[in-house]
């Protein structure tokens, strides 16, 4: 139909459909959750119907992934919500918001009979699953004396070996040992310094084996002690307190005195005498057997043999 000239386009001035009241738009209110996080999950909750235009603060304590509820018209809402964690295939905890971190390795562990579910001081034992304070002599044995090594430089070469009678591996940090005269040190160290239950632990000159024999150390003491060759001798394990004796051994070199003495060959306490009371009579000691290492003779670190 043609009016005064002019066209219409009657579809566009058809109602669209449902058109009518228009539906107020919501508006959703600005929610700001602090800096950005890995991993940190959704930035958003529902947490009611706050005021239009407020800011809701949602802290998160991403360390234990707790997410504290928001704040409800001005009010704080103490609420925590659990947001579940998953754990990996090798997690033994039942509380799905812990982490395993594996096995407890320390002193401040519970003690075992082995590592690494834990350890005791020297002087400390572990009596069910505590370290508890045990006498400090007896706690460790000298069993075994290279001061005469033929097969690497005299000093570089001498070591002496230590045995720990406990049911649990004891470290060795802050244990004071004394040689003859004013000769001593400390074992310290920041990783443990251990000697495994009712097992053996070489503390050297050298820890280097292509220098100092081919012998496995726990601990080099270098030039702090020498190992003497004529005479005697003395090596004596203290406590902390440095005023506690463990264990003491004074041997002799000379041939009357009845103490074993081959260069290259160790002097090694029989097995049968692994005890404080007797270790002082050079009876309990013979010539140290098999050839270790470079080509010297002796167990350093097991169970000593005789010649």
């Amino acid at each position: 139909m043609v009016a005064g000239g002019c066209s219409y386009a009657w579809d566009a001035l058809r109602p669209l459909p449902d058109a009518g009241v228009v539906a107020p738009v919501d508006v959703v209110p600005i929610v700001d959750v602090g800096a950005p996080q890995d991993d940190a999950g959704p930035t958003t909750m529902d947490a009611g119907t706050p005021d239009a235009g407020s800011v809701v603060d949602v802290p998160r304590d991403v360390a234990s992934d707790r997410v504290e509820a928001a704040v409800l018209d001005g009010a704080t809402v103490d609420a925590v919500v659990d947001v579940p964690r998953t754990l990996g295939p090798d997690a033994t905890s039942a509380d799905a918001g812990a982490v395993d971190a594996g096995p407890c390795v320390g002193a401040s562990c519970p003690c075992a009979p082995s590592t690494p579910a834990g350890w005791c001081a020297v002087g400390r034992a572990c009596v069910g699953g505590a370290c508890t304070t045990v006498p400090l002599a007896g706690a460790l044995v000298i069993t075994e004396i290279q001061n005469n090594p033929d097969t690497a430089r005299d000093n570089d070469g001498e070591w002496f070996e230590v045995y720990n009678p406990a049911a649990s591996a004891v470290d060795l940090r802050d244990l004071h040992v004394h040689g003859s005269a004013t000769e001593r040190f400390t074992i310290g160290s920041t990783q443990p310094v251990l000697v495994p239950a009712r097992g053996y632990a070489v503390l050297a000159y050298s820890q280097d084996t292509m220098v100092n024999g081919g012998v496995t150390a726990v601990y080099a003491y270098g030039s702090a002690m020498t190992l003497g060759n004529t005479g005697t001798d003395t090596i004596e394990l203290r406590g902390a307190d440095d005023a506690t004796v463990i264990h003491t051994v004074t041997y002799d070199t000379t041939a009357a005195s009845g103490w074993p003495n081959v260069a290259g060959r160790s002097k090694a306490l029989r097995p049968s005498s692994v005890d404080p009371a007797v270790t002082a009579m050079p009876a309990s000691w013979c010539v140290g057997d098999p050839m270790y290492g470079a080509g010297g003779y002796g167990t350093p670190g097991a169970v000593n043999v005789c010649m």
